[in-house]
């Protein structure tokens, strides 16, 4: 049981990661074009002031990315959770 819930929340943790990023790129596609998209394959999100910078570009907060963040911390934490425990 331990080992579904870990796998559960690994792969939550991974698909909400995957689709950050695309959010990141997406973004920088809509700010920068087809450069946006080379910039975000290659430069690191920074995933805490990523958001910021799209609240101040688009003046609107970007709840759904917050939601996939805590979306895959919660992923993160359950697999913590099912983890085996050292003697």
């Amino acid at each position: 049981m331990r080992s579904v819930l870990r796998l559960t929340g690994m792969s939550v943790f991974g698909i909400c990661g995957i689709l950050m990023w695309l959010f990141y790129i997406g973004a920088l596609r809509q700010w920068l074009g087809t450069i946006g998209i080379a910039i975000g394959i290659f430069v690191a999100p920074g995933a805490i002031i990523f958001p910021f910078i799209y609240w101040l570009t688009e003046h609107e907060f970007p709840v759904r990315y917050f939601a996939l963040w805590a979306t895959g911390l919660a992923g993160i934490g359950l697999a913590a959770l099912a983890a085996p425990r050292a003697p």
